[in-house]
C-alpha cells in the first residue's frame, strides 16, 4: 500500500472496512493527502513493518498554509512488527496525540 494515496490532496473517502491483514508496507501511504480525516482505526496492521513517512506533509503550514487534516485515534493499532516509522507524522506545528504507540 506504499504511496497509494500520495499527493491525493483532496481525498477523504471511508477506508475503515478495508482488509489490511496482509499488508507489510505503508510507506508514504498518505503523503500530502491533506484532506483525509476518516476513521481507519479498525485496520489490521499486525504485519506492517514499514510506516515511515506515512502521514508526511510536504506543505508545512508555513508553506502556503496547508496542513494535514488527519486527527483520528490510531493508538489501538498493533504496530509491534513495525521496524521503520521514521517521520510517521511530520507536521510539527499540529499536535496529534493519537498516533500509534511504537515500541521499536
Amino acid at each position: 500500500m506504499s504511496l497509494m494515496f500520495r499527493n491525493a490532496i483532496n481525498f477523504n473517502q471511508d477506508l475503515n472496512n478495508w482488509n489490511t491483514s496482509k499488508v507489510i508496507n505503508m510507506y508514504r501511504m498518505f503523503q500530502n493527502t491533506l484532506s483525509f480525516n476518516q476513521d481507519i482505526s479498525n485496520w489490521d496492521t499486525s504485519k506492517v513493518t514499514d510506516m515511515s513517512l506515512m502521514f508526511w506533509n510536504d506543505y508545512f503550514p508555513s508553506f502556503n498554509g496547508k496542513e494535514m487534516s488527519f486527527k483520528q485515534d490510531l493508538t489501538n493499532w498493533n504496530v509491534s512488527q513495525v521496524n521503520n516509522h521514521t517521520e510517521f507524522w511530520n507536521d510539527k506545528n499540529i499536535k496529534w496525540d493519537k498516533q500509534p504507540i511504537f515500541t521499536k
